[in-house]
């Protein structure tokens, strides 16, 4: 039921019958509102379900690399969004009904001179080594810290196996990273960008994303 706290002469709050009373500021002040009650559906249709369940699984991928990445790097990544709603939106518009993920396209973060002819490798026994050239740019530096993010791209296993990855140990001139292990055999999806240090400090490079079978 709405409420005239003041008497008559008062704004009227909540709803009354079919109608909600509310208030809009206006260059002249504050002003009384109204609409009507509408009831939002949901009909929970095969689409719908079909979203909500790539939704949710974008999500855990986002949550599991954790905010130090989302946080970190990906602020205004797409369409000025929060680091946590830029990556989900990257995760999304690159997934099948099946969650299957597609390799972004460059996710544009930065300026900095990209890692230079990433090599993605199987190593065997689960384990995914990559590679990449000396080439540090016209704004780059040896010591550069490589990021690289990586995680199993069917959603089963992403769902039962503690399933994304990443690793950092690795600088530009070292040209090689440890092997990131992964649960089981998958075909890997991952992501690679360089953040800047020394003379590059603040800098970042795009992201470049791929895909690697591991055995």
């Amino acid at each position: 039921m709405s409420v005239l706290e003041g008497g008559i002469f008062s704004r009227p709050k909540g709803k009354t019958g079919g109608v909600v009373f509310g208030a809009a500021r206006t260059r002249t002040g504050k002003k009384v509102t109204s609409r009507l009650l509408v009831s939002p559906s949901n009909p929970n249709s095969a689409s719908q379900q079909l979203y909500r369940g790539k939704f949710s699984s974008a999500q855990d991928l986002v949550r599991n690399l954790g905010p130090s990445i989302y946080k970190g790097f990906f602020n205004r990544a797409v369409s000025q969004l929060p680091g946590f709603q830029s990556m989900e939106s990257i995760f999304l518009n690159n997934m099948s009904t099946a969650k299957v993920i597609t390799p972004p396209a460059v996710t544009n973060i930065g300026t900095l001179s990209p890692v230079s002819d990433v090599s993605p490798a199987d190593a065997g026994g689960h384990n995914l080594t990559f590679s990449w050239t000396a080439n540090k740019g016209s704004n780059g530096t040896d010591d550069d810290k490589i990021w690289i993010m990586a995680f199993p791209n069917a959603a089963n296993i992403r769902a039962t196996s503690g399933y994304v990855l990443y690793d950092s140990s690795a600088v530009r001139s070292d040209l090689s990273c440890e092997a990131i292990v992964f649960p089981g055999a998958c075909t890997a999806i991952y992501g690679i960008f360089a953040e800047g240090v020394g003379d590059a400090a603040g800098l970042l490079s795009i992201v470049q994303w791929g895909s690697q079978a591991v055995v």
